[in-house]
C-alpha cells in the first residue's frame, strides 16, 4: 500500500496513484498482446484456411488469404481451450481468432477479433483496430489506434507504438484506459520482464491522470517490479508495481 506524508487529501492521492499504476499496468498488457499479434500479422501460413481450430497446428496456427503477397488477410488462430503463445511473450492462455487485414504493400493494418479471450475468461472486442505496419523481417512495428474492451475494461488507443525483434519490446504512445489517459514513454521489456507476477518494464516511465494531478511512474527505480511513483509534492519510492496490477493477465 502507498504510505504518504499525513494531510487532508491523503486518501485522495493514494486512490489516485494506484488508479495511475492500475492503468498503466493494463497499458503494458495490453500493448504485449498486441505487440504479440503483429510479430505474425506478415507471416506465411502454417496451415490451410480449413483447418483452422484444430490443435497441433502451432500456438497460433496461422492462415492467410489474399489477391497478392502486398494486400492479404492473416488470421491467426488460438485453439477454444488455449494455449501459451511460443513467442514467450504472453505469460496466460489466448484462444480465439485475430485477423490482420494487411495492405499497402504491408505498411497498413486493420485487426478484428472473433471470440478471442485472455486466459479463457477475460474477452477482447473491438470494432477495430487500425494502424500502420513494418518489419524488415528481424523486428516488428506497429503503431494502432481505437476502441477495444478487455472483460468490460474499455481502452481507447492513440498511435500506440510497439518494436518487437523477439528479444525486446518497446511501447510508446498513448492510451485511455476506463478514462484515464496514460502516455508511456520510451518502456522497455526484455522476456524476463514477463515471467513474474505481473510484466514490468525495466526501463522508461509513464504518466497518467485519473484526478487533478498527473501521477508520473518511473520503471528506473533500481529493482525488479519496484517503480517510483510521484503526484505533484508526493512521491512513493520503491513501490511493487504488481501490487496494483490490472487484470488483462
Amino acid at each position: 500500500m502507498l504510505a504518504l506524508a499525513a494531510c487532508t487529501t491523503e486518501a485522495e492521492a493514494i486512490a489516485e496513484m494506484e488508479a495511475a499504476l492500475t492503468a498503466t499496468s493494463a497499458t503494458v498488457d495490453i500493448a504485449l498482446v498486441l505487440s504479440e499479434l503483429t510479430w505474425y500479422a506478415t507471416s506465411p501460413p502454417s496451415a490451410p484456411t480449413s483447418a483452422l481450430r484444430h490443435s497441433g497446428l502451432g500456438c497460433p496456427a496461422i492462415s492467410r488469404f489474399g489477391p497478392s503477397d502486398i494486400e492479404f488477410e492473416t488470421t491467426l488462430d488460438y485453439p477454444p481451450d488455449g494455449c501459451i503463445p511460443t513467442t514467450g511473450w504472453i505469460p496466460d492462455l489466448l484462444a480465439g481468432h485475430a485477423v490482420a487485414a494487411v495492405s499497402d504493400e504491408n505498411s497498413k493494418v486493420n485487426w478484428s477479433f472473433l471470440e478471442f479471450q485472455i486466459g479463457l475468461r477475460r474477452a477482447v472486442e473491438s470494432p477495430g483496430l487500425a494502424g500502420s505496419l513494418a518489419t524488415d523481417g528481424v523486428t516488428f512495428e506497429a503503431t494502432l489506434s481505437g476502441d477495444l474492451s478487455v472483460d468490460g475494461m474499455d481502452v481507447a488507443l492513440d498511435a500506440l507504438h510497439m518494436t518487437n525483434d523477439g528479444e525486446r519490446v518497446t511501447v510508446d504512445g498513448s492510451a485511455t484506459v476506463d478514462d484515464i489517459p496514460v502516455t508511456v514513454i520510451n518502456l522497455l521489456l526484455e522476456q524476463d520482464d514477463v515471467l513474474g507476477p505481473c510484466p514490468v518494464p525495466r526501463e522508461g516511465r509513464a504518466e497518467a491522470t485519473p484526478g487533478a494531478k498527473p501521477v508520473t511512474i518511473d520503471f528506473d527505480a533500481g529493482g525488479p517490479d519496484l517503480v517510483d511513483v510521484t503526484r505533484g509534492r508526493r512521491q512513493a519510492t520503491a513501490e511493487p508495481f504488481c501490487d496494483h496490477a490490472s487484470t488483462v493477465f
